[in-house]
């Protein structure tokens, strides 16, 4: 997004506490708080104290780390609340700071990521690929680990808003961003299992279960009929910055987020009752399938179901339903096997 120009506002207090006490009232159970930056909001311990005394626990704070400080952290703990502090980190040698076009954003995440180990606070973090920085998996991920940081979760970048209009090039296509998760994976395993990684939908692993690693990517399905298209989106509600009940943070920003309901208009229980979004998650997979012509006679349905509605709306912006190309790659072009036959070769050596 064009941070200095992606202005939707921010809810007011009373609104913010409005919807929070309709969390509540709605029986959700778990939080994450996500902006831009939640930490700039001077109501903010106020929110999760509202939020915790309702019965909801607080898992996950996502920031870009500059107010991740002792006093915060401190505030936090006398809660008896260690949420996990998940913050954007986008590699070494520089790249951090190129990338936030914030001399010294490196230094400051840094901070908060020692910060965060020494108060005894998990830590995850996200890491947007391109060209430049693509070849730094491997060190970046040993840089973490350094830092105490548990997870991390490379992203691509999209080849839209700031990054499209500042002509900073393509963005990593499918295939080369496969290549590039494909060769740091036995590094990975070399290096010890650092930390927990998720790789997209194309591989994901954890220390804490070293024999086992995912393709997130790959299903199993007897009936489409009887299954939704995002299992995820039946579990997590995302609620965007105007107050708007998503499926996903990825319909953020696009121009089909205006079909959802607000909060603020229809209250939360509605939003969960009778909305477009409640229509969404009943949607089966079949209907994917039927929606979409290749779909209905590859090799690949049942263990693919149309792939991930989020990554439809890279190539297809407009439409839902469409087809997931990162799918269509993943399944088609071999890489299934190609991930089986290396975690193989890998098990051997060691």
């Amino acid at each position: 997004m064009s941070a200095p120009n992606a202005k939707y506002g921010e809810l007011s207090h009373e609104k913010v506490m409005d919807i929070a006490r309709q969390l509540i009232a709605c029986g959700v159970e778990e939080i994450s708080l996500t902006g831009g930056e939640p930490l700039l909001r001077k109501d903010f311990l106020e929110l999760v104290d509202v939020l915790t005394e309702g019965g909801i626990k607080i898992t996950t704070i996502y920031s870009n780390g500059k107010l991740v400080t002792d006093k915060l952290l401190d505030e936090l703990d006398r809660r008896g609340l260690h949420p996990c502090f998940n913050m954007s980190y986008d590699g070494v040698d520089g790249w951090h700071d190129w990338l936030r076009g914030v001399k010294g954003a490196t230094a400051d995440v840094e901070v908060a990521f020692l910060r965060c180990k020494e108060k005894g606070f998990p830590t995850g973090a996200e890491m947007c690929l391109h060209h430049g920085n693509k070849h730094l998996l491997r060190e970046t991920v040993n840089r973490l680990a350094i830092l105490g940081c548990g997870s991390l979760k490379p992203i691509p970048i999209s080849n839209v808003g700031a990054w499209k209009e500042g002509g900073y090039g393509e963005s990593i296509s499918i295939e080369e961003l496969y290549q590039t998760y494909f060769d740091y994976i036995p590094k990975y395993y070399e290096d010890g299992m650092p930390m927990a990684i998720q790789l997209g939908d194309f591989f994901m692993a954890s220390p804490e279960e070293p024999d086992i690693y995912r393709i997130p990517l790959v299903k199993s399905c007897k009936d489409p009929a009887n299954v939704c298209i995002c299992g995820h989106a039946r579990n997590v509600m995302y609620i965007s910055a105007e107050g708007r009940t998503l499926p996903c943070m990825a319909l953020s920003g696009s121009d089909l987020q205006n079909q959802f309901p607000l909060i603020d208009e229809i209250g939360l229980a509605e939003c969960l009752n009778e909305s477009k979004y409640m229509k969404l998650l009943e949607i089966r997979a079949s209907e994917v399938i039927a929606h979409n012509p290749e779909c209905r006679t590859c090799e690949y349905t049942g263990v693919c179901l149309g792939g991930c509605r989020a990554a439809a709306l890279e190539t297809t912006p407009e439409d839902l339903m469409g087809r997931d190309m990162c799918a269509c790659v993943l399944f088609k072009n071999g890489w299934v096997e190609k991930i089986q036959n290396l975690i193989e070769t890998i098990n051997r050596k060691t």
